[in-house]
């Protein structure tokens, strides 16, 4: 059918007049056509074994759309749809209440999405590559008594699980362009460490609906 049954959250194309809805209780992530208000298409998670989806943001680049379900093949799970096809075309496994996901820049070029979970103390870091090779890249521990080698390690507030994911500085289109002209090259109004963070972005990640090129290393395992 084409009925949203408790649509829960929302990501949006930046290139396109297209946004997604996660319909919590109708188990589809539906397609919407923001010119006319239509739902051209409406994706089913039961079909891959997932459901009840919460978080559903698209990547800066729109190629990939990540969703946090509380649904899975072996409990909850992580659906990766390619944008190009409106298509589920990787499952991977969540930690306990999979709920929120944001994104972030990957070293190298392309981008991590963030995973959290509400009784996990763990951060899920999804790799999507080219979306049929998506992968768990590792997972930051959400307390300061460990850390990891290869991720950031907690500096404050250290806890247990939550609803949502804050990835700074924003790289969305429009948002990481005045960044840059901002914080580029000088720390004035910004911190030294966002300075030096910048330094590290490739030139698509600065203006990230500008390159369709994709330059991600599908052989980077970082």
């Amino acid at each position: 059918g084409t009925t949203l049954i408790a649509p829960i959250a929302t990501g949006m194309m930046g290139s396109t007049e297209k946004y997604y809805t996660a319909d919590f209780l109708g188990n589809t992530l539906s397609v919407i056509n923001t010119d006319d208000a239509e739902i051209t298409h409406q994706i089913d998670l039961l079909e891959v074994g997932a459901g009840l989806p919460i978080q559903t943001p698209v990547s800066p680049d729109d190629k990939w759309m990540v969703t946090a379900n509380l649904l899975g093949p072996e409990g909850t799970s992580i659906t990766v749809v390619d944008t190009s096809v409106d298509e589920i075309v990787k499952t991977l496994p969540c930690d306990p209440g999979c709920h929120g996901v944001q994104w972030g820049a990957k070293d190298g070029g392309g981008y991590y999405a963030y995973v959290s979970s509400k009784f996990s103390n763990a951060l899920i870091v999804v790799d999507p590559k080219d979306g049929y090779n998506a992968k768990i890249a590792g997972k930051v521990i959400l307390t300061k008594e460990f850390e990891t080698e290869i991720d950031d390690p907690i500096i404050g507030y250290a806890g247990q699980g939550g609803q949502g994911v804050l990835a700074i500085p924003n790289v969305y289109e429009g948002w990481i362009q005045q960044t840059v002209d901002e914080c580029g090259k000088r720390a004035d109004p910004c911190s030294d460490e966002i300075v030096e963070y910048l330094k590290d972005l490739e030139t698509s990640q600065k203006d990230p609906l500008g390159n369709p090129g994709n330059n991600d290393d599908d052989d980077d395992d970082d």
